[in-house]
């Protein structure tokens, strides 16, 4: 099993990846994505709003030894629509 470290995007076109791989399919976030900007998942305000190092920094954001980001807290909201495994992905050889 690897081993887990913050992860926090390092570019905007990054962020909005993983959000819309994550965030949007999550049951955490679904009042943000139905117009209520103040009642969505608090774990993207405080990515925001902290450096990855500060200790008010979600816990839930994490990478694993591959760079592979994930979201501790996620909830889905539809089992069918789930963000994809990447393990479960047959790379090819290098």
């Amino acid at each position: 099993m690897s081993d887990l470290s913050p992860y926090r995007p390092s570019n905007g076109t990054e962020g909005e990846i993983f959000m819309s791989a994550w965030c949007a399919k999550c049951v955490r976030d679904r009042a943000r994505r139905e117009g209520d900007a103040f009642d969505g998942c608090e774990i993207i305000t405080m990515t925001m709003a902290f450096d990855v190092y500060h200790p008010s920094y979600p816990g839930a954001w994490v990478q694993d030894d591959f760079g592979t980001p994930s979201c501790l807290e996620f909830m889905a909201e539809d089992v069918a629509n789930q963000p994809l495994d990447p393990l479960a992905v047959v790379r090819p050889l290098l």
